[in-house]
């Protein structure tokens, strides 16, 4: 039918507002994309640095805790890490956190594939050009990066709260939505001391 072909063709009359509008969505879309990369990128150090260092788990598992992840399989394996830290913490296991147990507890909750691709020269960890998620590195050297790249992970998440306040402060504009915002922003202020 007409309306269909109509329909089907490409809007050449747009107005400029809209020709805007649609220019700043793309925009949105590609920092998004380019945002959710370089979160993953965070993620697989992150995962990798555990999975190569698993005693650094007890002294990083309430920062793990607090995080989320964007990639999927990423996020189940930062849940599984948690709960096998906690296990393993509550069984008070001097050898819990050996790298051979801790890959067997990878396996048991069904997470070795995504677990051996992190870690694996040519999987999901390859290209990490970072010294200290291998694991020839040393602890205090593995904990350090560990720690930086977190505190990038959070100001990162909290960059995007702050945005998506922002935006809700500009659709209804309240004191509660503008206190979220500073509190927000204070605890990103933070980070960077």
């Amino acid at each position: 039918s007409r309306r269909a072909r109509e329909s089907a063709q490409p809007d050449m009359d747009i107005s400029p507002y809209e020709a805007e509008q649609r220019g700043r969505a793309v925009a949105v879309t590609a920092a998004a994309r380019g945002d959710a990369a370089e979160a993953e990128r965070r993620e697989r150090l992150l995962l990798a640095t555990l999975l190569n260092h698993p005693g650094l788990l007890a002294d990083t598992v309430e920062d793990l805790a607090a995080m989320s992840f964007v990639t999927p399989a990423f996020e189940r394996l930062r849940h599984a890490l948690g709960n096998i830290a906690a296990e393993a913490e509550a069984e008070a296991e001097a050898e819990a956190h050996a790298r051979n147990s801790l890959q067997a507890r990878v396996a048991a909750v069904g997470l070795a594939q995504e677990a051996s691709a992190l870690i694996a020269p040519t999987g999901w960890g390859s290209g990490l050009a970072e010294g200290f998620v291998r694991a020839e590195a040393e602890e205090n050297e593995a904990l350090a990066g560990w720690r930086h790249v977190a505190a990038l992970h959070r100001r990162a998440a909290l960059d995007a709260e702050i945005e998506a306040a922002s935006v809700a402060l500009g659709e209804n504009p309240s004191e509660e939505v503008l206190a979220q915002i500073l509190a927000l922003r204070h605890q990103r202020d933070a980070l960077a001391r």
